[in-house]
């Protein structure tokens, strides 16, 4: 994983979510006049600069979820004129989805791929912009379990000692939901307990395990302590995250706070929602540019925020002012921009909060058949787990008539992200997903293993990793002060500066676009007088 500081990062080597900013006109970047879409290409240059100097009105920086959002609120506003600035050539951050055929009506999504039923505000925003939801595949009773060497059904699992988990007899007799209530017990969840559809809160505030706070301890010291160290693989095993850095509660909040109903897709892709937000936006008058990353940013004498800017096209840096700049990055791109920026260096309302983050990569791989083979199995739909490299198994198709797609792997955390990265090597480049015939093979072989057949081979195969090297790394809260007063104080982290910072990172329910927008319409409220969510 790359630490390189942003300077000296080459232009040919930014990443597809990097740090963006106010831009160039003409030569020194991409100024973009008709309304975004997709993927675009890249080009890279010498790096040179200018001492020409533009000044904007909002600059706000990063063009995925929230920084769409903010651009699109503040355009339908009228007072503001804001421009967005990405320094990839791409809309949607960690919102990406993608065709594989000749799979057909259902897309690859290599970031975010849900909305469960508690984020309302997530399935009107897709409602008011045009976009039609569908359900996605949650696990059935058919979903198959594979621990330790053990195929069963889920409907198959009355107790957690079924597996070959080494565990107290008292544990071991219970089944898996009677397990996750136990957990919740231990630090004083209830079915009275209120999460308010928030993974992270303040109702973690009063909930403790053995005398200390559940926001102080992390999850693999919690579970350790109260499951032992088999126990404790069971659940990860069982729910198929790695999250042992995280704090207990942000572990707590994950498995509390959503599910309990249908999962929700958008038809047709998920980045849809930032791409029609910055089109919207662009059709009343705010202006996109592409292509361009943020080096520093400092308070000018006049009051204004100071930006140094590359053009990822030209190599040209150079010079913007702005009266106001709204920071929509993921957690290493922010990083990238404290390091090299004094004024945020000194900001310990975000470098504090930056600290407690945990950042966990991922990687997904999708396979694209001529009929879903998993019908065979009586499978229509829904999601297998194992302890295999590709950890979960989504069959995304079962209309045995037409193509269908399978999210074949889905590993999330650093260690599982790295035994699965060696089997799709592709997933690190900048140039194609595409996955090559031997990563079709390595997967299809532990696919048969883990159903016990002879799995077809895929006609097509794509996959992303989401790491270090490309900015983006899913952040979920660490050990420390409660999240939801970082997060207050990490959205204005400067006096006298309108400066404001925004994206699910340093939110309440990270890793999903709710975040996204709940930090972004604080920024709106606070700093624009402006209404969000």
């Amino acid at each position: 994983m790359t630490t390189d500081e942003v300077e000296n990062t080459p232009a040919h080597g930014v990443s597809r979510r990097f740090v963006l900013a106010a831009g160039a006109v003409g030569a020194a970047g991409v100024v973009v006049g008709g309304l975004v879409g997709g993927v675009m290409g890249r080009s890279s240059g010498a790096t040179r600069s200018t001492s020409a100097t533009e000044s904007v009105d909002v600059a706000i920086i990063g063009g995925g979820v929230a920084g769409a959002y903010v651009a699109d609120r503040l355009a339908a506003d009228g007072r503001r004129q804001p421009v967005v600035f990405e320094a990839s050539h791409r809309i949607g951050g960690r919102l990406w989805s993608q065709a594989v055929p000749p799979a057909t009506g259902v897309m690859a999504e290599f970031g975010g791929m849900r909305i469960p039923p508690q984020h309302q505000a997530v399935l009107q925003l897709a409602g008011e912009l045009g976009l039609t939801t569908i359900p996605f595949p949650a696990s059935t009773t058919q979903s198959l379990v594979r621990l330790r060497g053990t195929r069963l059904r889920r409907g198959e699992v009355e107790r957690v000692d079924q597996f070959n988990y080494a565990m107290p007899a008292e544990i071991g007799a219970l089944s898996p939901d009677e397990l996750f209530s136990m957990i919740n017990r231990s630090v004083g969840i209830t079915s009275e307990t209120s999460l308010s559809g928030n993974q992270s809160g303040s109702w973690s505030e009063t909930l403790t395990w053995r005398g200390r706070s559940i926001d102080e301890l992390s999850t693999l010291q919690f579970l350790v302590e109260l499951l032992g160290h088999d126990g404790a693989q069971f659940v990860r095993d069982w729910t198929a995250f790695e999250m042992w850095a995280t704090s207990a509660s942000t572990w707590l909040g994950v498995s509390n706070s959503t599910g309990g109903g249908s999962y929700a897709q958008v038809e047709g892709g998920f980045d849809q929602i930032p791409i029609q937000l910055i089109q919207r936006a662009q059709r009343a008058g705010a202006e996109v540019r592409l292509g361009e990353q943020l080096l520093s940013i400092e308070r000018a004498e006049d009051g204004s925020v100071q930006l140094d800017v590359l053009s990822v096209d030209t190599g040209v840096t150079r010079r913007v002012r702005a009266r106001a700049v709204v920071l929509a990055l993921s957690a290493p791109a922010m990083r990238h921009v404290v390091r090299s920026s004094s004024m945020l260096r000194e900001a310990p309302a975000l470098t504090e909060a930056l600290d407690q983050l945990v950042d966990s990569q991922a990687v997904k791989a999708y396979l694209s058949y001529d009929r879903p083979w998993w019908t065979d199995l009586g499978i229509e739909t829904g999601r297998s787990v194992s302890d295999s490299v590709l950890r979960q198994h989504f069959y995304l198709s079962s209309d045995r008539s037409r193509p269908a797609l399978l999210l074949a792997g889905y590993a999330f955390g650093d260690v599982a992200a790295d035994l699965l990265a060696p089997l799709v090597p592709e997933a690190s480049s900048d140039s194609s997903n595409e996955l090559s015939a031997a990563s079709r093979q390595g997967i299809t072989s532990v696919l048969s293993e883990v159903h016990g057949i002879e799995v077809p081979q895929p006609i097509g195969a794509v996959a992303q990793r989401w790491s270090d090297a490309d900015d983006g790394t899913v952040p979920l809260w660490g050990p420390g002060d409660a999240p939801h007063r970082r997060m207050r104080a990490a959205i204005t982290p400067v006096s006298g500066v309108s400066l404001h910072v925004c994206g699910d990172a340093l939110s309440l329910n990270q890793g999903w676009v709710m975040g996204a927008l709940e930090t972004a319409s604080l920024v709106l409220q606070q700093g624009f007088g402006v209404d969000g969510i």
